[in-house]
């Protein structure tokens, strides 16, 4: 990945590193988001979106997830599900980031804290859930 910028960006009330990495490919990739995995990484991102708290500097993300919490969300390739993802949702409303000062911090993956970005979110759960019939 390469650094957006190698200046901090205060989220969650941590100074961090935000990484961007442009897709090279030329070819039109198939997204494929109606999956029970995709239900259970929406749910996740989601959780604190009920809460009405807000750090009052930076910015707030909902739930973060890692590569560690695959096994627990019985998912494989969190990354690869958080592309397919990133390819629907409004633009720039998934971060990828960690603390800025310790490069052995794991990579998070956050959902930033907006109205529009949780119902939008909402409804493509329920859209899944309404497509593979659960």
């Amino acid at each position: 990945m390469k650094s957006l910028n190698d200046k901090p960006v205060l989220i969650n009330g941590m100074d961090s590193r935000i990484f961007y990495r442009k897709s090279k490919s030329n070819k039109k990739d198939k997204v494929n988001i109606y999956t029970s995995e995709m239900i259970v990484i929406i749910d996740e991102l989601l959780k604190g979106s009920e809460s009405n708290f807000k750090y009052s500097d930076g910015i707030t993300t909902l739930n973060t997830l890692t590569s560690w919490d695959e096994k627990d969300l019985k998912i494989k390739r969190l990354s690869n599900k958080i592309i397919e993802l990133r390819k629907i949702i409004p633009k720039s409303a998934i971060l990828t980031f960690r603390d800025f000062y310790n490069s052995k911090d794991e990579w998070k993956y956050g959902v930033i804290k907006d109205d529009e970005v949780i119902l939008f979110l909402q409804k493509l759960k329920q859209e899944i859930i309404s497509k593979i019939g659960i």
